[in-house]
């Protein structure tokens, strides 16, 4: 499709594509394992080897498919800017009441009715660093937030702030050296650093003057993405495997749950899980 035209890594596009759409889709459609819900919200870390690895171009791309599909998602439920736990939830929080002089209850917010968000973070280091400070709730939100919680909730004490049925998802920007150097050592033992999709990308050609053709491939994306969104918008959908599907799954899984020592094994004990997510 797009891979002609940019210097992204095609690998970064194709990515980038999975994590809009299942977050466009919202809680529509997942599966289950163990009575447990999964959805297809996903986190995404885009690792360069150095700031001109084009990790952000591969983005440019998909909003710009997505703005041809879905205007009002792409304005409204795009973000960016990950710093505490407490502002996570506000962006999906519920309606919020209070009882007013005269003992009558008045809505006093009215909250955010779409509980999608896409958080786009050009500069995942600094949410990193942020998480390092003492006090700060953000990484057990963003872990809590990709198990797809009933109910999400702001970890500090006296903020009644919640957010029902929340469906965030995350594609986040870093180089290899900031990886190294802001990735705590607590992210790979408490779940942060396995609930990323931790993906390596490079720029994948030289085109030193664009090139426009790739609004071509939007207009052909963009109807059979519109029958996808369509497909979602009503009810909800147990996805399960195909025969052919599940014969490669069977395949697939001992090797997906085979123990990894240090850590590789930390960062990559949701294979199981991340590989079901991208397969719906």
């Amino acid at each position: 499709g797009f891979d002609p035209y940019t210097e992204a890594d095609k690998t970064a596009t194709l990515i980038s594509f999975l994590v809009a759409i299942g977050n466009v889709i919202n809680r529509t459609a997942y599966f289950v394992v163990s009575g447990t819900h999964h959805y297809s919200n996903l986190f995404v870390g885009l690792v360069g080897r150095t700031a001109g690895g084009r990790k952000g171009t591969s983005w440019g791309l998909i909003k710009a498919l997505f703005e041809a599909v879905d205007e009002d998602w792409s304005k409204n439920r795009n973000a960016n800017g990950l710093s505490s736990g407490e502002g996570l939830v506000y962006q999906v929080r519920d309606p919020l009441y209070g009882i007013n002089k005269k003992g009558e209850e008045v809505l006093r917010d009215a909250g955010e009715p779409d509980k999608r968000l896409l958080i786009i973070e050009s500069e995942l280091a600094r949410a990193l660093q942020v998480m390092k400070r003492e006090g700060n709730t953000l990484s057990a939100v963003l872990r809590e937030a990709w198990d797809g919680p009933a109910v999400l909730r702001s970890l500090t004490k006296n903020d009644n702030t919640r957010a029902s049925l929340p469906h965030i998802s995350i594609v986040g920007h870093i180089t290899r050296e900031e990886l190294r150097r802001d990735l705590e050592e607590k992210s790979f033992t408490n779940g942060l650093a396995n609930r990323f999709l931790w993906i390596c990308v490079r720029r994948s050609k030289l085109l030193p003057e664009g090139s426009e053709e790739y609004l071509a491939v939007i207009n052909e994306l963009a109807e059979r993405l519109s029958s996808v969104m369509e497909w979602a918008k009503d009810e909800s959908h147990h996805i399960n495997f195909s025969d052919d599907a599940r014969s490669k799954w069977q395949n697939v899984y001992p090797i997906l749950s085979r123990e990894k020592p240090g850590v590789l094994g930390f960062v990559t004990a949701r294979a199981e899980a991340q590989v079901r997510r991208l397969a719906v």
